[in-house]
């Protein structure tokens, strides 16, 4: 008779096989893995341009930046 852990692993392997053949999962992973290196490159390039723009510039970009994000996030919720 095979153990509770045993058909629970078998059960977790069977599982994790089905979603990693999923077209959804893959898709998921591709963009995540595309955000995380977006977020990378923004971390590497960070210092220098820290070093080209000073605090008076950065303002004027977060000025700029939140109500575009606002927008944006706006129009999203208008199509779905």
């Amino acid at each position: 008779m095979p153990s509770v852990s045993g058909i629970l692993t078998g059960l977790y392997v069977q599982i994790l096989d089905q979603a990693l053949s999923s077209k959804f999962v893959r898709n998921v992973a591709i963009v995540a893995t595309g955000t995380a290196g977006a977020q990378a490159i923004t971390m590497a390039f960070s210092p220098i341009n820290t070093r080209l723009y000073g605090p008076e510039a950065f303002g004027i970009l977060g000025t700029f930046t939140a109500p575009t994000v606002k927008l944006d996030g706006a129009s999203v919720a208008v199509r779905l």
